[in-house]
């Protein structure tokens, strides 16, 4: 969860400077996810909550938490056009 904030947002979760803030139960600053989708703002807070069995158990679980959002013909039809850029790009690069 820590890594994710990180990579969201650009800044890490808690003060790294201060150790016990792994050990203590302290709120991230989550008001940050605002300008996220909320399905992801939800899924990092999981991630970051300070009960461990609040959290995803496995990274698999976070990642079907993650592909919730895309109804699966949108899912199908996303793939498919990414398919077709995918053959594109390489007959280009072909040439």
């Amino acid at each position: 969860g820590a890594i994710l904030y990180l990579l969201l947002l650009g800044e890490p979760p808690f003060d790294l400077q201060q150790a016990r803030h792994f050990f203590e139960v302290l709120p991230p600053q989550l008001n940050k996810l605002n300008g996220f989708e909320p399905y992801i703002a939800q899924a990092l807070r999981r991630c970051l909550a300070a009960e461990p069995s609040e959290r995803f158990a496995t990274i698999a679980e976070l990642r079907h938490s993650l592909n919730l959002p895309l109804p699966p013909t949108q899912a199908a039809q996303a793939r498919a056009e990414l398919g077709e850029l995918v053959q594109m790009i390489a007959a280009e690069l072909k040439r």
